[in-house]
């Protein structure tokens, strides 16, 4: 696991229903910070980081939606 500055990660939420890219760093819930690149949250999910931060079971296909948001961000970043 690497320390980055916050600067260089993304805000996911849980909110208690479903998990969400957190843009502003204001939403609402229970908060993970993880690195921009999408396969930085396929990591995350395999060794349970996903599970453990928000404190119950996430359902793979809420993560997979958080992943094609990631996905996105970074199309957008990058051009």
């Amino acid at each position: 696991m690497q320390s980055k500055p916050k600067s260089e990660l993304i805000r996911i939420v849980d909110d208690g229903e479903t998990i969400a890219v957190d843009l502003t760093g204001r939403m609402n819930g229970r908060g993970m910070y993880i690195c921009r690149d999408p396969e930085c949250l396929e990591a995350a999910w395999k060794k349970n980081a996903v599970r453990r931060s928000f404190r119950r079971n996430i359902e793979k296909e809420q993560l997979d939606k958080v992943y094609d948001e990631l996905k996105r961000e970074e199309k957008e970043v990058s051009q």
